[in-house]
């Protein structure tokens, strides 16, 4: 039953139970104090689901924890610094090298619960996510929650194809070291190059597009001198005045207090 609770047995229809992780790497999960509050499991045998982890259980949630936030504790007590990166293994290997900070969400969608806990820890933020679309994709995502809590963060970009892990592996510690500081962007210009590379801003509908987008995840900053500084970098990257920028931005910033203020009396409405 406490295993079963646990979430390291699973009991199928015929009744009969088998180890949830059984033939994966398993990975022990610890929280903030250093206590094993669950395990991910990586597949040995080619299954289907390549990762799993356990479930929610009374004494873990996966939106409230990160990997190898208590292993790399004493190093933030000194630096601040923090690296999310997407997997067990790229958490692994970067301490294993001796690099300071690493972390990474639990399997899971990175949640605002985890960044506050980031930034808890660390002045100096760096979201490290693998070089393909899905690993963009979750960068993307990663930085609109980090917007929305007002936490300034950077990015940093592997070689196309290039987990953090491999990287290592091939270059070592100095070389991933200079790639932290050297490849390095901030939040805005990650935003433009995404979407600037994926729109053409020569035509005004392109432009007028790249530019909806970007003051899309504008608006999700609450602090006005983040603001304004995103501003002055659109304006300059798409040729656009800054006035027609500042706008735009105010009617997003009205639609967006008008669906708050409707959500509340809905909210009310259904309490009464």
């Amino acid at each position: 039953e406490v295993l079963s609770k646990a979430g390291l047995i699973t009991k199928t229809d015929s009744g009969m139970f088998f180890e949830y992780m059984s033939d994966r790497l398993v990975f022990p999960i610890l929280d903030i104090q250093g206590r094993v509050v669950a395990f991910g499991g990586r597949t040995l045998t080619n299954q289907k689901t390549k990762y799993l982890n356990t479930p929610e259980t009374i004494v873990y949630s996966k939106s409230a924890n990160l990997y190898g936030l208590f292993q790399t504790l004493a190093d933030l007590k000194k630096d601040k610094r923090i690296i999310l990166l997407e997997g067990y293994m790229d958490v692994v290997m970067t301490q294993q090298y001796g690099v300071s900070g690493a972390v990474a969400s639990l399997g899971t969608a990175f949640t605002s619960q985890q960044a506050k806990l980031i930034a808890r820890y660390a002045d100096d933020i760096s979201v490290l996510f693998d070089s393909d679309d899905a690993g963009r994709s979750a960068t993307q995502r990663a930085l609109e929650i980090f917007a929305e809590n007002d936490i300034i963060v950077k990015t940093v970009a592997l070689p196309e194809g290039i987990d953090p892990d491999e990287y290592l592996l091939e270059h070592g510690k100095p070389s991933f070291d200079d790639l932290l500081k050297t490849k390095s962007k901030s939040a805005i210009d990650f935003m433009m190059d995404r979407f600037v590379g994926a729109n053409d801003i020569k035509k005004s509908g392109g432009k007028a597009k790249v530019a909806s987008l970007l003051l899309d995840f504008v608006v999700k900053n609450k602090n006005t001198i983040i603001q304004r500084d995103f501003i002055k970098e659109i304006s300059q990257r798409l040729n656009l005045e800054e006035e027609i920028l500042w706008q735009e931005l105010k009617k997003r910033k009205v639609f967006k207090t008008d669906n708050i203020v409707k959500q509340d009396l809905l909210v009310k409405d259904e309490n009464e």
